[in-house]
């Protein structure tokens, strides 16, 4: 009995030091409400249970759930539920959900910080997303190929809605990674050689010689929106507080 009892304790601290050696990844899948679920697009959790996402993604996740990859022997995924939306922002395409205290919220997470520097044309660049509501997410490269951010148009709005607009850095998909990003990659982060964010998927479109074009909403517009919005104090902290440390 003794020795059956040794074996639990030790298996099961070797399962947590597994767990804590091994964070999770901050990229998942933002659901809808609708039965069954199904990915409406991507997020990332930030941490103090809040999922940066875009803000027509958010819209539709209300009453909906968040849901990032676990550990592939132990638990195949953390699934939460959206508490409220906390911050929308229709020019930049930007929404802020808060979830429900979960396993998410205590687990080790590898939550990445937002930096406001600006990308340059060139850089290198990788998105994790849900597209076409696969689950795990999927990791594609992308090629900077903007020299700055500019005002762009929605260039395929949803029908029957009147067209937005958002400030916006394109970056390009190769032919052979072309269908890594698309419909469910809405809201993904978008990260730097640091592994910090720089941005969020909100749109994009294809290139006739069989590249893509991928549009995203850049960090260093956040900023001023996140202060202005009149967030509650504690949420406006914890945003800012996953702000990278500007080198």
């Amino acid at each position: 009995m003794r020795k059956a009892l040794l074996f639990v304790i030790v298996a099961v601290a070797v399962g947590w030091g597994f767990i804590y050696l091994n964070p999770i990844e901050s990229s998942g899948c933002v659901s809808s409400s609708s039965t069954p679920p199904h990915c409406v697009g991507s997020g990332v959790y930030l941490g103090h249970e809040l999922v940066l996402t875009n803000k027509h993604v958010a819209e539709s996740a209300e009453q909906g759930s968040f849901k990032v990859p676990a550990w592939r022997f132990l638990v195949r995924s953390l699934d939460t539920e959206v508490r409220e939306i906390k911050f929308l922002d229709q020019d930049l395409d930007v929404g802020v959900l808060e979830i429900e205290p979960s396993l998410i919220s205590w687990i080790k997470v590898a939550t990445p910080c937002w930096t406001t520097r600006p990308v340059r044309r060139g850089e290198s660049l990788s998105v994790v997303s849900s597209v076409r509501g696969r689950f795990p997410p999927i990791r594609a490269n992308l090629e900077v190929t903007d020299e700055k951010p500019a005002q762009r148009p929605d260039p395929s709005p949803p029908p029957n809605e009147p067209p937005t607009s958002s400030m916006t850095i394109i970056a390009s998909l190769s032919q052979d990674q072309a269908g890594l990003v698309g419909p469910g990659s809405s809201g993904a982060s978008v990260t730097n050689a640091q592994g910090e964010i720089v941005g969020l998927v909100w749109t994009g479109r294809a290139n006739e010689n069989g590249t893509t074009e991928v549009w995203i909403t850049p960090a260093s517009s956040w900023l001023s929106k996140f202060r202005a919005a009149g967030l509650p104090q504690e949420t406006l902290q914890a945003i800012l507080e996953t702000r990278c440390e500007e080198r």
